[in-house]
C-alpha cells in the first residue's frame, strides 16, 4: 500500500532519544529503520561502539538501500532502531507492512514515536503527516509481530515472534 503523505519531509537533523536513552552494547549493528538523510545518528554511535546502517526509503537512494538490506540480511544486526518513523505514517496497513518487515530480521528492536498533540487526531502537517498517538496507542500494531519485553522511557522495547 502507499501512503498518502510522504515522509521525506520529517527527516530531522538531531540524534534521536533512542541513541541517548537506550544502552547500545560496544561493538554492538543496528540496523536504523527510517533512518533519515542525516548521519548525526551514525556518528554519534560510532563514537561509542556502535555501527548504525541507515535504511529510508524516502531519504536513502535506492542502490543504498539495497545495500544496507542486503548486508542487514547476511548478517542479522543485533538491534533494528524505528524512532519516530510510524508516527507519521496515516495508513494503518503501512505500518503493519514495516512492523513486518523489521521483525523479519529477527533482532531485539526498539520503537519510539512522537506523541504530537496526544489526542490520537492524526492531522495533515507542514512536512507530511502526524498521528498524535501516545505511544500506547501503537502496541496492538506492535504485538501482531513483536513480544514487548519493557516499555520504558517512550520505548518500546521488542523481541520478534
Amino acid at each position: 500500500m502507499k501512503q498518502k503523505y510522504s515522509s521525506a519531509e520529517t527527516s530531522l537533523c538531531i540524534v534521536n532519544k533512542v541513541y541517548t536513552h537506550y544502552t547500545f552494547a560496544s561493538g554492538s549493528n543496528v540496523l536504523d529503520y527510517g533512518g533519515g538523510k542525516y548521519d548525526l545518528n551514525t556518528r554519534f554511535m560510532k563514537e561509542r561502539g556502535v555501527d548504525v546502517s541507515v535504511y529510508d526509503k524516502f531519504n536513502r537512494s535506492e542502490d543504498h538501500n539495497a545495500r544496507v538490506l542486503r548486508a542487514a540480511r547476511q548478517r542479522r544486526p543485533d538491534y533494528v532502531v524505528c524512532s519516530n518513523v510510524l508516527n507519521v505514517i496515516m495508513e494503518d496497513e503501512v505500518v503493519d507492512g514495516i512492523l513486518e518487515d523489521m521483525a523479519s530480521f529477527g533482532s531485539r528492536t526498539i520503537i519510539a514515536v512522537y506523541e504530537g498533540d496526544r489526542t490520537g487526531t492524526g492531522r495533515e502537517t507542514s512536512k507530511g503527516y502526524q498521528r498524535n498517538a501516545k505511544l500506547a496507542a501503537y502496541i496492538p500494531m506492535v504485538e501482531k509481530h513483536f513480544d514487548i519485553i519493557s516499555k520504558r522511557g517512550g520505548m518500546l522495547e521488542c523481541l520478534p515472534r
